[in-house]
């Protein structure tokens, strides 16, 4: 038996910037093309220079090829504009390659964006029969996991109610609910992890490990490596829309982090030799999670004087400052999650670990102090995210940057000088041993 379920050969997509060219099937695209260039070319002097034929080519995609076999679980991951979005469209058959070749052996189930197929006038029940008929279940399949699709999205209060007055949380836990009840052979998600409360993003992993488990074949692209990284066995980078590496989970969010990381050296050494910064500014040039509220505006770390910095050691302190900007006041949380090169979330520190909530309002910045950083030595990416705290069980994240500041920990002698790296363990735990004798 062939396990192959997903067979992907020399994909490519290409689209033309500024105007939209393609080659017409009939007489009358013909001579609506030909008018809508005419007149393109009276209020675009460029068009009316150079003509429709050679406006610039963009090949989102570039002779991508891959096969996924029964189970798998592929996590895809590049910059924005890589192509990752480009490749789920037309493995769901949203679009049409421009050319190359797609199979797909098995039902497939796809929740590209927020809301997809939903009505904004119909209640939350009757898109949910209507979102199942469009992902091709039959309804007495929709009435046999109703309940569960509700219960798991957590909007039974608002059932009755048309979605156009959900949230977006409301609505991607309510989409996602279906696709993953629609119990496809191959499920793809776009960033659907990316809105929700932290409750409903594990119950949503746990789906998903859950749907590999069984059998079924996974593509999930997430700028959140950490989720990569727990729920994939298989990773594919793209960059430009070439696979620029295709290997494990492990393996390929490793390479993206180094070539994040070179990147940024080779700027800091365009720059001039300019230290690692201490201080971002996070109101521009930072990729936030999709559904995210401009809350949080900088951070910057520093010793325990107060001096700013990115170089610490094993042991020592360190002070974490957050700006924020809030319209409203705002029973807030916040974490700040501790990546390695790996992209695993190694250590995090949260209001929560000592109080329950912070009052915030208007303009301001949070501190956290680690009076003890007990990491090993080695590199580390901040994540930073703040959100509402609605109850003690239901916390809302609003705001997340998963690429922040990047640390460098030097372990130094704090055990016994031994040099104990990321490869073999987080924590630099020190203890003390005796020998007895019988």
């Amino acid at each position: 038996m062939n396990d192959v379920m997903v067979r992907v050969e020399n994909l490519s997509k290409l689209y033309y910037i500024g105007a939209a060219k393609q080659r017409p099937d009939t007489l009358i695209q013909s001579a609506t093309t030909s008018f809508a260039r005419a007149v393109r070319r009276i209020f675009d002097p460029r068009l009316a220079r150079i003509g429709a034929d050679q406006l610039d080519e963009l090949w989102a995609l570039k002779d991508v090829s891959f096969e996924l076999k029964r189970g798998e679980v592929l996590g895809i991951i590049g910059r924005n504009g890589s192509g990752k979005s480009t490749l789920l469209k037309i493995l769901s058959r949203v679009t049409a390659p421009t050319c190359g070749r797609v199979d797909l052996y098995g039902r497939v189930g796809s929740l590209l964006e927020v809301g997809t197929g939903f009505h904004p006038e119909l209640t939350g029940r009757e898109n949910v029969y209507l979102n199942g008929a469009i992902l091709g279940m039959k309804r007495a399949e929709i009435d046999r996991v109703f309940d569960e699709i509700v219960d798991f999205s957590g909007v039974e209060k608002f059932i009755d109610t048309p979605v156009k007055h959900y949230s977006s949380g409301m609505y991607v836990r309510l989409a996602f609910a279906v696709a993953a009840h629609f119990d496809p052979e191959i499920l793809i998600l776009d960033e659907v992890l990316a809105v929700g409360d932290a409750t409903f993003q594990k119950r949503s992993l746990d789906k998903m490990e859950g749907a590999a488990r069984s059998g079924k074949t996974v593509l999930f692209v997430s700028h959140s490596l950490t989720s990569i990284a727990r729920l994939c066995d298989r990773g594919l980078y793209l960059d430009g829309g070439r696979i620029l590496y295709w290997g494990s989970a492990h393996a390929t969010t490793e390479r993206y982090l180094k070539d994040i990381h070179q990147i940024d050296e080779e700027r800091l050494r365009a720059e001039g030799g300019r230290p690692r910064i201490s201080y971002l500014d996070l109101r521009e040039n930072v990729k936030r999670w999709d559904g995210s509220k401009p809350i949080l505006t900088w951070i910057s770390t520093h010793n325990m004087d107060g001096t700013e910095s990115v170089e610490f050691k094993t042991g020592r302190g360190l002070r974490i400052r957050i700006g924020f900007h809030l319209n409203e006041d705002l029973s807030a949380f916040c974490n700040v999650n501790f990546l390695n090169y790996t992209g695993l979330q190694v250590m995090t520190v949260g209001v929560h670990h000592s109080r329950s909530e912070l009052k915030l309002s208007g303009d301001g910045y949070l501190e956290c102090v680690i009076p003890e950083l007990l990491l090993v030595g080695g590199s580390y990416i901040l994540m930073v995210t703040i959100g509402q705290v609605v109850s003690k069980d239901d916390k809302r994240w609003l705001d997340s940057i998963s690429d922040t500041i990047h640390i460098n920990v030097d372990i130094d002698d704090y055990l016994n000088g031994s040099n104990v790296s990321q490869s073999e363990t987080s924590f630099a735990q020190r203890s003390e041993w005796q020998v007895f004798s019988p």
